[in-house]
């Protein structure tokens, strides 16, 4: 493989449109690599060792979530300044406007007057509309796909006699739902109920600022925590038979519950107040930003990978590259605005001590919070990073997708030694890499799917704010359907 090291120092933006080229054909072509999940920039759920950085990265993921509004493009990344007194650092893929900093005003002031995370509604309804009603929709789609399936497996399912075992984060829900002390109810009946409330209630719901609609949300809160944690879903996804069919479904059930864990938010204002906070920006000197015009065939793209290809294989003709039904429409879209990703620029704003030498990184685990999975690119970068500084940033999860607006962000305005352009030289490397492997199986392949979702999804408090969240659910939760 050919090194870029010396070409990406004398010229970041020509290497940023054949990079973004690049990333345009995988993106065209449903290219997800699923290898990323097990990057050392991800955090594992399975990590027995970190919980503190498990609850903090919780914390900020949701902080994240919470801050998204209706502007296209829009991701937010959190992290922790703990270097004097903590503050939130805040970071967006786009420019910051002063609208942002008073949506963080009001976000912080909903938490600090909740009591539950349902309380903080209101707040999501005005702000995050958009958002909450796109996933409702998602959700809803899976449940009409999927529910007169799930209802059949379950018939056939072997449940246990114990309700802990097969709802192990249900019991506040299932209290108010069911609330005889003598059940005529089987697991059966509750994981139908469940599956009927869920489609129920997302059955052309949209959020409103009124509390009929907050109820409803809360509602289908507890049936899909119910349905997502229950022992009858996971046995269904274990199985690589059926798996496929309600992976996503499981995802979108997850990024329902994931707003009840700003009951941990709430928990950690509670102890130590309300976070200061700052937005960062950063100047575009020295990166890969800015609007850059492609190629105008991707059979451009594809004669440069294959100028010296391993093995010397003929190229694929232009013919066939260009009459693939996924690259049909490559000149749509000739002209792309590229911006450095939210969670880097957190990175490259807290690690200024490391970079320069002034300050060694420490074995800690720094978390960050995304308002969605980091991408490709920016896991390729990350481990770079980490690699070579000695820091251990990571997200708490990646889909593997390219996308062709990912900026190199090279010395970010700073006047750096060469070596610190690696970090970028990793992911044209890296890309390139995946491009000679697989396009010629991407031609002729149907698109790959999505990585499931890593980052758990619902509330992870103890017994603080128990006794609230059940007289919450008795107050909102409906009765079971008969």
């Amino acid at each position: 493989m050919r090194s870029f090291t010396s070409l990406i120092t004398s010229g970041i933006k020509t290497y940023q449109v054949r990079l973004s080229e690049e990333l345009r054909l995988l993106q065209l072509l449903g290219f997800t690599d699923l290898n990323v999940k097990n990057a050392s920039t991800v955090f594992s759920n399975e990590d027995k060792c970190a919980t503190k950085a498990h609850t903090e990265l919780c914390i900020l993921d949701t902080i994240a979530v919470c801050l998204i509004s209706g502007e296209q493009d829009n991701v937010i990344a959190a992290a922790l300044d703990k270097r004097e007194n903590i503050t939130l650092i805040l970071a967006k893929n786009r420019h910051v406007v002063p609208e942002d900093t008073v949506r963080v005003s009001d976000f912080m002031s909903a938490v600090e007057g909740a009591e539950l995370w349902d309380d903080v509604l209101p707040f999501l309804t005005k702000y995050s509309k958009e958002q909450l009603d796109k996933r409702i929709a998602h959700l809803r789609l899976s449940m009409f796909q999927h529910s007169e399936w799930l209802a059949a497996e379950a018939r056939g399912y072997q449940f246990s006699s114990a309700l802990e075992t097969e709802f192990p984060e249900a019991s506040v829900y299932l209290e108010a739902s069911y609330p005889e002390a003598q059940p005529p109810w089987t697991p059966l009946r509750i994981i139908l109920d469940v599956i009927q409330v869920c489609f129920k209630e997302c059955d052309g719901f949209e959020m409103q600022s009124n509390e009929l609609s907050y109820v409803r949300f809360y509602r289908l809160y507890g049936a899909a925590n119910t349905l997502r944690n229950s022992a009858f879903l996971a046995h269904i996804v274990q199985d690589p038979r059926r798996a496929w069919r309600i992976e996503k479904l499981k995802r979108r059930l997850g990024k329902i519950c994931q707003y009840s864990r700003i009951d941990l938010l709430i928990k950690q204002v509670r102890k130590g107040g309300v976070y200061p906070f700052r937005w960062i920006e950063m100047t575009s000197r020295g990166t890969g930003e800015g609007r850059h015009t492609l190629c105008n065939s991707p059979q451009d793209v594809v004669a440069r990978v294959w100028k010296n290809p391993p093995g010397k294989q003929p190229a694929p003709s232009s013919k066939t590259v260009e009459t693939h039904p996924n690259l049909t429409n490559w000149d749509e879209k000739l002209v792309v605005d590229t911006h450095i990703h939210a969670e880097l620029r957190i990175i490259l704003h807290l690690s200024r001590p490391f970079l320069s030498g002034s300050q060694k990184p420490s074995d800690m685990q720094l978390p960050i919070g995304c308002s969605k999975r980091s991408c490709l690119c920016c896991m390729l970068w990350m481990e770079s990073f980490n690699k070579i500084v000695g820091t251990h940033w990571m997200t708490g999860g990646s889909h593997g997708k390219p996308y062709d607006a990912w900026a190199l962000p090279g010395t970010a305005g700073d006047t750096l030694d060469a070596k610190w352009r690696e970090f970028d030289v990793a992911v044209i490397n890296g890309v390139h890499e995946r491009v000679v492997k697989h396009v010629e199986m991407l031609l002729t392949t149907k698109p790959r799917t999505n990585s499931d979702d890593l980052a758990s999804s619902g509330s992870e408090l103890g017994d603080p704010l128990e006794e609230a969240r059940r007289a919450r659910a008795r107050k909102h939760w409906l009765p079971r359907t008969t």
